[in-house]
């Protein structure tokens, strides 16, 4: 029997894999100096006994500039749909201004930020609406 390497893991959060949609615990251990992630989930078989999968994600130092894409709701380049994207996006900036404006440590500054930034974001979205229903006018006709 092969000895174990010698690891050291530490939880981060909760969250949802980007492997397989799972929720689970992210983790980072460590291999040879190396740090990488991976999202552990439990479950119980079908005899009632506790166990753990684990989805590997990746190196952790490589995987940040990847993980913004997950927030997009991308997984891979295969999922490229830019109106999932831009829904996914406007679900996570809600998100981010919900958690912002009900903590009572943001400033009035971030508050007015976020302000001006939904009403930029809000324009854009009329403006693609009504660039959308010509193209379906010019289509019909």
């Amino acid at each position: 029997m092969k000895p174990k390497k010698n690891r050291d893991v530490s939880e981060v959060a909760k969250a949802t894999c980007p492997r397989c949609g799972a929720e689970g615990i992210l983790e980072i251990f460590n291999v040879n100096n190396r740090q990488y992630l991976r999202v552990i989930h439990y479950y119980y078989d079908t005899k009632g006994k506790r166990r753990k999968k684990r989805c590997y994600i990746g190196p952790l130092e490589d995987y940040e500039h990847v993980n913004r894409l997950h927030e997009l709701g991308v997984t891979n380049l295969k999922d490229f749909n830019p109106a999932k994207i831009v829904m996914n996006t406007v679900e996570n900036f809600i998100k981010l201004v919900y958690r912002n404006t009900a903590n009572s440590y943001t400033s009035y500054k971030d508050i007015h930020e976020i302000a001006e930034k939904a009403k930029t974001l809000l324009t854009t979205l009329e403006i693609c609406r009504k660039q959308i229903e010509k193209l379906i006018s010019s289509l019909e006709t």
